[in-house]
């Protein structure tokens, strides 16, 4: 009963059969008999970010990063959690720094791709991102792959947006001035 690595063990069979709000209850217990259990806060954020609680998975993956700066899981899911509050520039240096760490990392390019796509509105730098996924994939994407639909689609959107600037071109050289 005094074993916090026991609670978080109790916690992981919990997630292992779907149990997410018991499983929260032991991580939390093994918290609070030794608060610099790592596996329990990597724990708490990864529930925390399946349910979009941003602010949570942010409190216990930052513990986490500052138990352990070099750790790449806690990086990812850091950057990952400070993406969910908007926080763009902090989310993406986390996310970079996950790269550091994991250089093939296909979460952390993923994630990087989306915050540059729908926080910073970059369609060049989000494809890019994109792009590095791909190719991380094998080049090629399974049409199951959430990124495939993804990626097409910022190709679509760049080429579209190529397109209309051509057309503009094309009209303000044939209007008399």
């Amino acid at each position: 009963n005094n074993d916090a690595s026991l609670y978080n063990t109790r916690g992981m069979i919990r997630v292992r059969k779907s149990q997410f709000p018991e499983a929260v209850s032991f991580f939390r217990k093994a918290i609070e008999m030794d608060p610099k259990l790592l596996s329990a806060h990597l724990n708490l954020g990864a529930i925390a970010l399946r349910y979009r609680d941003y602010k949570s998975a942010t409190e216990h993956y930052g513990v986490a990063v500052q138990l352990s700066a070099r750790h790449p899981t806690a990086n990812l899911g850091y950057g990952m959690a400070l993406s969910g509050q908007q926080k763009t520039p902090e989310a993406l240096a986390q996310l970079q720094r996950a790269l550091e760490l994991a250089p093939g990392s296909i979460s952390a390019m993923a994630e990087i791709s989306r915050v540059y796509k729908f926080q910073l509105t970059d369609l060049k730098n989000a494809l890019e991102w994109g792009e590095k996924y791909v190719l991380a994939k094998g080049g090629r994407l399974e049409p199951a792959d959430p990124m495939k639909n993804f990626v097409d689609g910022l190709r679509a959107e760049i080429d579209a947006a190529r397109q209309a600037e051509a057309a503009l071109k094309q009209t303000e050289a044939t209007e008399p001035g």
